[in-house]
């Protein structure tokens, strides 16, 4: 029965939901012995105006071919899902999603056709739209993107925007605004932005202390990002994970792109403004190529990273001026398609397999290294992590942890730390998350001085569960998930020396914890449910639980194995 649903699946969008219940049921009854779970309502169906025959007897409404989101917006109110036919959808206003609403099409068939208009997802939560083609026209004087997302006078969290193909001109394909609020948990996947007039994705802000967090990018696409329209908007590139904003304004954190591609941008194919706080920025598996087709291009960069930013296994090729570029003023191009601040100079004796080095340098004891491939083959079969490098300046630097800032096919930066200081100092750079309910334990690091070391807090306040000894050892159960939390260490030696850390720690939720609200249950269930069959690198969204790069049921055993009700 189960092979026979799994074929059956690929037949139709109905097939598949009866296969996800079915699963869910006997997975239920395997693991808790529960025998049936409740089954939602049928979605409400409206129909396009050249809709068939069959679709329009089945409709719950059938639209006229004017306004159409008109009669959308009637059905789309708080707890609704509506599925639209196949055919075009004429909008001449913009589609509002009310709170906990699901809005799907039949893919590529199902057309909205904007007129002026978009998708206005407005300080609301719990949003998915998918399986769409949004075609037409925006209206810069009446909303920046065809996917405006808009935290204006309250916090938003949970959207989820998939499969959509856009070729909608005259702005933004999916813009993300916050005004002073927080934005997190959004996912986007499997969407074509193809030639928009400004930028294909964009994180911005309008006032300060505004957040956006936890943001995942899987298989998006950009294609000649403002190429036909650059001379109404100068600095559209594919995707803009930070722009600018004053100081301090915006922090983005979480944010990951994965198996994205970008060909063809105006300006930079990934980029992120400097101004804007970056936390924990992951570009990995992505593509970026004929990037900076404005004649004068500023950056011309397949990448442009700043901040606590990592860029991994991507590549790129045919950048106007770099493949990769880190952000600083002024800029040099040196070899191999990347450009390093001005102050860069070469280190004659740094050597590793068959790579050579170039320096950066960031200040008395830290730098940067740039290792090059001299044969071809992948800096990473070459690569030890770890060892000791002599730079031109005589003195000796390692490797501070095992940190890849960015590692394409022929090159790769690390950060380097000198060896030779032995003036008291906390070498521990970050703290791991904590899980709530899971015990931790960390000890913090201390170079020179002379021991015994003695370690305080001087200000913020662990996570709650959690404490720190004297010798230096953080430890405890998390029970309340936040962050991050930001906390200052002093160490003291036996001189009386002291040195200070601040440091961020972050408790999140158990990777069986899907959704993130800190109940095992149902709902954890469906979230997987809806990804069933899907493959990816492994651990490349929340669903795949065991982070084997599949989602199956074994994924749903790991939480029937944590079940809280």
């Amino acid at each position: 029965m189960v092979y026979f649903l799994i074929q059956a699946e690929k037949k139709g969008l109905l097939l598949r939901e009866l296969f996800v219940i079915v699963t869910i049921v006997v997975l239920l009854f395997l693991v808790f012995g529960v025998t049936r779970v409740p089954v939602s309502a049928a979605s409400i169906i409206i129909a396009a105006a050249d809709a068939s025959s069959q679709w329009k007897s089945e409709a719950t409404v059938v639209c006229t071919g004017t306004s159409d989101q008109s009669k959308i917006n009637t059905y789309l109110t708080a707890g609704n899902t509506v599925q639209l036919s196949p055919g075009t959808f004429n909008i001449n206003n913009n589609i509002t999603p009310g709170n906990s609403t699901h809005l799907y099409g039949q893919g590529n068939t199902t057309i909205l056709n904007l007129q002026g208009a978009g998708i206005n997802v407005w300080d609301v939560s719990n949003i998915e739209i998918d399986h769409l083609k949004i075609a037409g026209a925006t209206d810069w004087n009446v909303i920046n993107a065809a996917v405006f997302i808009r935290a204006q006078s309250a916090n938003i969290t949970n959207i989820n925007i998939h499969d959509i193909l856009c070729t909608a001109t005259g702005g933004d394909h999916v813009d993300i605004y916050t005004a002073s609020k927080q934005i997190s948990n959004l996912v986007f996947s499997n969407i074509d932005a193809n030639n928009p007039a400004g930028y294909g994705f964009m994180i911005m802000t309008a006032g300060p202390n505004s957040t956006v967090t936890n943001v995942t990018f899987y298989k998006c696409s950009v294609e000649n990002a403002g190429v036909a329209h650059g001379t109404s908007n100068t600095w559209t590139t594919g995707f803009d994970f930070a722009d600018y904003a004053s100081s301090g304004d915006l922090t983005v954190s979480n944010l990951y792109a994965i198996n994205c591609s970008v060909n063809g941008a105006w300006e930079s194919g990934f980029h992120m403004e400097g101004s804007p706080v970056k936390q924990n920025i992951v570009i990995t598996g992505c593509n970026a190529q004929n990037c900076g087709q404005k004649p004068n291009a500023l950056y011309g960069a397949g990448y442009l990273i700043n901040g606590d930013t990592v860029v991994y296994n991507n590549t790129a090729s045919g950048n106007k001026k770099a493949d990769l570029l880190l952000y600083a003023a002024p800029i040099t191009p040196i070899q191999n398609g990347i450009s390093l601040p001005t102050s860069t100079k070469t280190a004659s004796a740094i050597n590793q397999g068959n790579c050579s080095g170039v320096m950066i340098n960031i200040d008395a004891t830290h730098k940067e290294l740039v290792l090059y491939s001299n044969d071809g083959n992948p800096v990473s079969q070459q690569l030890e992590l770890g060892g000791n490098y002599t730079s031109a300046d005589g003195n000796t630097y390692s490797f501070n942890g095992t940190k890849l800032i960015a590692q394409f096919t022929n090159y790769a930066i690390m950060n380097l730390v000198a060896s030779t200081t032995t003036a008291l100092s906390v070498t521990t750079s970050s703290l791991p998350n904590g899980i709530v309910g899971v015990a931790y334990s960390q000890t913090l690091a201390v170079t020179g001085g002379t021991a015994p070391y003695t370690w305080t807090i001087t200000s913020g306040t662990l996570p709650t569960g959690l404490s720190l000894s004297s010798s230096g050892v953080l430890s405890g159960t998390p029970t309340i998930g936040g962050g991050p939390t930001t906390v200052t260490f002093k160490v003291t030696d036996s001189t009386s020396t002291t040195a200070t850390k601040s440091l961020s720690i972050t408790v999140g939720f158990a990777s069986w914890d899907v959704n993130k609200d800190g109940i095992i249950n149902v709902l954890d269930m469906v979230s997987i449910s809806q990804h069933l069959e899907e493959s990816g690198t492994p651990g490349w969204i929340p669903q795949d639980v065991n982070g084997d790069g599949i989602i199956n049921t074994l994924d749903m055993i790991i939480i029937g194995q944590h079940w809280t009700g």
